[in-house]
């Protein structure tokens, strides 16, 4: 089986982590654009670069074609067209594409003239969400006629696609991890020192885009409640970066909580499982708004597979996905974060008992070689159905 995958600009470790194990048994190719937000190292996917200079050559080439596609109704209409045109041929028995955008209306605007099959992993979890954003609306409108199957991360994006009454069929697959980056080690007094965290100290994590949707201020006001309330053997390791950086930092000095929290910065995803390890929970207090909820949180997965217990909100996949492994509080309320929080600082059998759970968990549904196997079972299905 010859597969491709188009994954926008979002080509990474990670999202290729569970395709890298069809290797032994199918001829996988990746095709990465010039503006990938993530590094590819480490990624045993062969890569075919797209860039703009190869954009230009192979519309030189058939400049009919490059010109009946030139003008489009949006900008960014199709990610790399007249290269992915080039380069997939009747060889390719499957297209993955990994959104419902460009990548999407590029391969579904090819699939008449080839023989592949279409194949979507989908993440979107808001029912009708596109009608927020007219290209993408557009775009589902023209395209989705043309995709075979969707894969959604979780059964809480599968549910949302059956109440909008999506029509391609649909098998849930989640993404998976890697073990061998995420698993289960002591505490590396080194790597607290040089990020100023007492190993001594019962420390909560969260790791992921600093942006307000994600919550991370309910988390520093839950801090205070656990200072007011005079708790000193705690601190808060903080990574990511973005937006709300500044203002965080700035929550951080009104509140007084400069010794109770750390940033670290952004780490790429080979060192993210070091400091899982650093922390005794990971808490992810995302909040929903009007176009997202929590879509699936391959962070929960990544400190489950590390025998961490999850402070969650109940945002979206956040409760499926963490089921057992964690305790879960209305999005916005710090003060039941800060409750749960003191649950776990009280009660180290607790802890071991939801990082047991989470970590039984992820090795049940949530490594990359069970994505693998559901992948090639569904493709190959695919494929004999003609």
């Amino acid at each position: 089986m010859k597969i491709g995958i188009v994954w926008e600009h979002g080509v990474s470790k990670w999202t290729m982590a569970p395709f890298e194990e069809l290797l032994d048994k199918h001829d996988v190719t990746v095709f990465v654009g010039e503006k990938n937000k993530f590094s590819t190292e480490g990624v045993r996917i062969p890569q075919q670069a797209l860039t703009r200079r190869g954009e230009l050559r192979a519309a030189l080439a058939d400049p009919a074609f490059a010109l009946a596609h030139l003008r489009t109704p949006y900008k960014r209409f199709y990610f790399y067209l007249n290269s992915l045109r080039a380069a997939v041929d009747d060889s390719f028995d499957v297209m993955i594409c990994g959104d419902g955008s460009r990548s999407l209306n590029t391969l579904a605007t090819l699939k008449p003239s080839r023989r592949y099959k279409l194949v979507v992993s989908y993440s979107e979890n808001i029912p009708v969400r596109s009608i927020f954003d007219a290209k993408t609306d557009l775009i589902k409108k023209r395209a989705w006629s043309a995709i075979d199957l969707l894969t959604p991360w979780c059964e809480h994006i599968r549910l949302g696609m059956e109440d909008e009454g999506v029509t391609p069929p649909i098998q849930t697959i989640p993404m998976g991890i890697c073990q061998d980056i995420f698993q289960p080690r002591e505490k590396d007094h080194a790597l607290c020192a040089q990020y100023g965290l007492d190993p001594d100290k019962f420390i909560f994590s969260y790791i992921g885009k600093l942006v307000s949707w994600k919550g991370v201020q309910y988390l520093l006001y839950a801090a205070k409640v656990l200072k007011r309330q005079g708790r000193t053997n705690f601190q808060i390791a903080i990574t990511g970066r973005g937006a709300q950086l500044d203002n965080l930092k700035k929550i951080i000095a009104d509140l007084g909580l400069q010794e109770e929290v750390v940033f670290t910065g952004f780490l790429p995803y080979t060192e993210v499982g070091r400091l899982h390890n650093l922390a005794d929970c990971l808490v992810l207090p995302s909040v929903p708004t009007l176009t997202w909820q929590e879509q699936f949180g391959m962070v929960l997965v990544e400190a489950m597979a590390c025998r961490k217990p999850i402070l969650g909100s109940r945002s979206g996949a956040i409760p499926e996905v963490s089921a057992g492994a964690s305790l879960l509080h209305t999005p916005g309320d710090w003060r039941e974060l800060a409750a749960d929080m003191a649950r776990l600082l009280d009660d180290p059998a607790l802890c071991a008992q939801l990082g047991e759970t989470g970590y039984r968990r992820v090795c049940e549904r949530y490594t990359k070689q069970h994505t693998a196997r559901q992948y090639e079972a569904a493709l190959l299905r695919l494929l004999a159905a003609g």
